[in-house]
């Protein structure tokens, strides 16, 4: 494996437990399933001092990385990211990023005011992402 292409700058890793590393090495698996959020939007998210940068028009209202968008993904991901390092206890994998399938995974809606507790809403309009990685071995 020429490994010269894979630097800190293009590659996110996460720490797995063992069965997801061996399902990838048994290839009884060519994913990685991240859910979109707070922590994980500044690493995976084309953005600017903070703020993610949508690929659709503004929304009336900030939602954050929750904005629903009709099902359509409304965020740029970063182009950079080329490969996903899968970590458990001593155990290393590299896999190339052959395409991501963000996919709408649970909807609601935030609380009328600040402070109150987001709704779980099937016609809500914000939800959790969830961005299938799905690799080719790097």
């Amino acid at each position: 494996m020429d490994t010269s292409t894979i630097t800190p700058e293009n590659t996110l890793g996460f720490q797995v437990d063992e069965k997801t590393l061996q399902e990838f090495l048994s290839h009884k698996r060519d994913y990685f399933s991240i859910d979109l959020d707070d922590d994980t939007a500044p690493y995976l998210m084309q953005n600017v001092e903070g703020n993610l940068v949508l690929g659709v028009d503004l929304p009336d209202r900030f939602y954050g990385c929750y904005y629903y968008n009709g099902g359509e993904f409304p965020y740029i991901m970063k182009k950079e990211i080329e490969y996903l390092a899968l970590e458990s206890g001593s155990r290393q994998i590299v896999g190339r990023i052959v395409r991501c399938v963000p996919v709408p995974h649970t909807r609601f809606r935030f609380g009328l005011n600040p402070g109150d507790p987001s709704v779980a809403d099937p016609n809500g309009d914000c939800c959790i992402w969830t961005l299938k990685y799905y690799l080719a071995p790097a």
